[in-house]
């Protein structure tokens, strides 16, 4: 096995073939420093922030620590960044799964960095009434004067199947929206879902074996809160998204997410290269194709756009499958099914339009109170 070294642009690596897969192992050399790439958080990729650009199969990973460089010690599995297949997997289960979970792409306005930085141009809402909070979350001030509980980023075409942990605004775990609402739907699907499992396994055993020990140890398998017989609890669907710079957060930190796309429409897009700019590297995938990477580092994709000038009947559906480690928290189905009875008829359970109501109205009285008290101090 001869590892032949190249270069481009500054970017140097070692490269082999290993049964017919390309092997990238980078050698540190041109790569952008930590400040580089933390300065590209929320911002939109470009050809310009990659040198190579993978359309077969390939394992490409990062350079060497300093400590192992100067005893020797290598573990290159562990270095890897990503594990990209061309053609991996049937077209019939690709096109249930685009039939399956394509809607599920709703508008969202919860992806954060993901979504980009605000852009007033994006939002329905009056610029007067938005309130920024972050370089990509906003609160906004409803017409009747009252503030949002929550905050919002750019909307964008997305959204989750599977399942979901608790938090302070829904105390119990549960079955996504689309899931639940489509059962028929989702089940279609899995056959997709476990699919990626298995090549997960294939190209990336011990990641995917670190994240099914977990999901059986934490018993969010023997809880039912895993995707049938995978290493999933959740997959986020998306829809002509270009996402900005971001790492994800909330999936198991020794695990990988898992990339997959399917093509729809009559008319064809280019772009929409997944790129980790800190490497230089991307990857072109799209129907069929696989790619299982390491997505705690800085990532995003490239605009997709239209082939032919005017030909716009052309969509990219993307899938990444994954494990949610706030699923820990959860007791079995039925139990978390009780946790939500009993929230429901508590007064945390009152529903958002009930709880703005009261608190416009109270606002109103603060405002009618001011207004006297400011007319008896004129007088």
């Amino acid at each position: 096995m001869k590892k032949e070294r190249k270069e481009k642009n500054g970017l140097s690596w070692y490269e082999w073939h290993q049964d017919n897969i390309r092997m990238i192992e980078l050698t540190g050399e041109g790569l952008l420093k930590d400040h580089e790439v933390d300065a590209l958080g929320s911002l939109f990729l470009d050809e310009s922030h990659y040198e190579v650009l993978l359309e077969e199969d390939a394992n490409v990973y990062k350079p060497r620590e300093e400590m192992e460089e100067l005893f020797g010690e290598d573990d290159l599995d562990a270095r890897l960044l990503l594990a990209f297949r061309k053609k991996i997997i049937p077209d019939d289960i690709c096109r249930k799964a685009h039939e399956g979970l394509r809607e599920a792409a709703g508008s969202s306005k919860n992806r954060g960095m993901a979504a980009g930085k605000v852009d007033l141009s994006k939002l329905s809402r009056p610029a007067e009434r938005i309130i920024q909070v972050s370089g990509t979350r906003f609160k906004y001030i409803s017409e009747d004067g009252v503030m949002s509980e929550t905050t919002e980023a750019n909307p964008v075409l997305s959204g989750i199947v599977g399942n979901f942990g608790s938090n302070p605004r829904n105390p119990y775990c549960r079955q996504t929206s689309y899931t639940k609402s489509n059962p028929e739907l989702f089940l279609q699907a899995m056959p997709f879902v476990e699919e990626v499992s298995k090549n997960f396994q294939k190209v990336a055993p011990n990641r995917w074996k670190a994240q099914r020990d977990f999901m059986v140890s934490k018993k969010i398998s023997g809880n039912g809160w895993a995707l049938g017989d995978t290493a999933f609890t959740t997959v986020t669907v998306n829809k002509n998204f270009q996402t900005a710079v971001h790492r994800d957060a909330g999936d198991y930190g020794k695990g990988f997410g898992n990339l997959t796309v399917v093509e729809g429409g009559e008319d064809k897009y280019r772009g929409g290269h997944t790129v980790f700019p800190k490497f230089r590297v991307a990857a072109n995938v799209r129907t069929g194709d696989f790619l299982a990477m390491d997505v705690h580092e800085w990532h995003g994709n490239t605009e997709q756009v239209s082939e032919v000038e005017g030909a716009e009947d052309w969509e990219r559906i993307s899938f990444v499958c994954y494990c949610r480690v706030d699923l820990v928290r959860c007791g079995t189905q039925e139990e978390e099914d009780k946790k939500y009875e009993e929230w429901k008829s508590s007064e945390s359970g009152v529903n958002s339009r009930a709880l703005h109501d009261v608190r416009a109205k109270k606002l109103r009285e603060e405002e009618e109170e001011n207004s006297v008290l400011f007319n008896l101090l004129k007088e």
